[in-house]
């Protein structure tokens, strides 16, 4: 076990007082050392590093207030599982959201904020 609190500034992502500890567990008998080819482990690592990205670059650019400091889980649960549709009619682009959706105006904020970006 080690701590890497100290080694990483991470000011924006972890709260105060969090630390990183991390742990390194050998592996079990007869255990498969790998999902796959090494190749294909860093082509799916960089394509989770982007994801997160995008992600916390969409809460910078396009969200306010709580929700532009809010953890992925909350993100996930409450924004990005929000039922709703987006309808083009007269080449115009509406979004329809449940009523009654408890983010439904961040949701929607945050859309008219990337249409304005564009």
């Amino acid at each position: 076990m080690v701590d890497l609190t100290e080694l990483v500034s991470l000011p924006d992502c972890l709260s105060k007082g969090t630390r990183l500890i991390v742990r390194r567990v050998p592996l079990h008998p007869g255990v498969q050392h790998s999902l796959t080819r090494i190749e294909a482990n860093r082509t799916w690592m960089a394509t989770v590093m982007m994801a997160a990205d995008l992600v916390r670059w969409f809460q910078l650019l396009c969200l306010d207030g709580h929700w532009s400091k809010a953890r992925r889980k909350a993100l996930c649960w409450s924004l990005f599982h929000a039922p709703g549709r987006l309808v083009r009619s007269a080449r115009c682009h509406i979004v329809r959201i449940l009523d009654g959706w408890p983010c439904a105006d961040a949701l929607i904020g945050a859309y008219a904020k990337t249409a304005a970006l564009c």
